[in-house]
C-alpha cells in the first residue's frame, strides 16, 4: 500500500472526528510517512487500527486549558462501539432476519388458506354444475352431488371471510408490534 492509499484510507476511518483533528492527525502522518519512506506504511499498521487510537485519543483529550477530562461515558461509548460492533451488527442483522421470516410464514400461511378456500368454492361450483348435468340420469345422484356442491361452496366462502378476517388482524398486530419496536428504538 503506497502513503497515500494509507492516507487516504486513514482520512475516511477519521471522519467521526471535527475538521480540525482530521487535518491535524493526517498531516503529521503525512510527515512521518514522508519521512520515514518505504518501511513507513508497514510500521503504523493498519488505518483502521491508528484510527480507532486517534479517535481514542480523541475521547480523553482535556477539553480546555484547566486540565479537565472529558467524560469517560465518551471514552466508555467509544471502545464499546469499536468492541460492540462486531457482535451488535451480526446480532440485528439475525433479528431482523427472523422478523422478516415471520412475516413471510404468516403471508404463505394465509395464502395458502385463501387459495384452499377458493378452491373448495370452485370444486363446489363444479360439483353443482356436474349435479344438474346429470339430473335426467338419476335424480337421486343429482341431489346427493349439488348437496355436497353446496356444503363446498358454503365452507369454500365461509373460509375465505375467515381468511380475510384473520389476516387483516393479524397484519394489524404485527405492524402495532414492529411499530411499537421501531417508536421505541428510535426514541433511545
Amino acid at each position: 500500500m503506497t502513503a497515500n492509499e494509507y492516507l487516504s484510507q486513514l482520512q475516511h476511518a477519521l471522519r467521526v472526528l471535527p475538521e480540525d483533528e482530521q487535518r491535524a492527525a493526517l498531516e503529521y502522518y503525512e510527515e512521518y510517512l514522508s519521512d520515514a519512506g518505504d518501511d513507513g506504511v508497514s510500521s503504523l499498521g493498519t488505518p483502521h487500527d491508528v484510527a480507532g487510537r486517534i479517535i481514542a485519543e480523541y475521547a480523553a483529550k482535556p477539553d480546555d486549558e484547566s486540565g479537565k477530562k472529558r467524560s469517560l461515558r465518551t471514552a466508555w461509548i467509544v471502545i464499546g462501539a469499536v468492541f460492540a460492533s462486531p457482535i451488535a451488527l451480526p446480532i440485528a442483522i439475525a433479528i431482523a432476519a427472523v422478523a422478516f421470516a415471520v412475516v413471510i410464514s404468516l403471508v404463505a400461511v394465509f395464502v395458502s388458506l385463501g387459495v384452499s378456500a377458493v378452491a373448495l368454492a370452485a370444486s363446489g361450483v363444479a360439483c353443482i354444475v356436474v349435479g344438474l348435468w346429470v339430473v335426467l340420469q338419476s335424480p337421486a345422484v343429482t341431489l346427493f352431488v349439488v348437496g355436497g356442491g353446496m356444503v363446498a361452496l358454503g365452507i369454500g366462502l365461509l373460509l375465505a371471510k375467515a381468511v380475510v378476517i384473520t389476516s387483516r388482524t393479524s397484519f394489524r398486530v404485527v405492524a402495532r408490534i414492529v411499530g411499537k419496536f421501531v417508536i421505541r428504538r428510535s426514541a433511545e
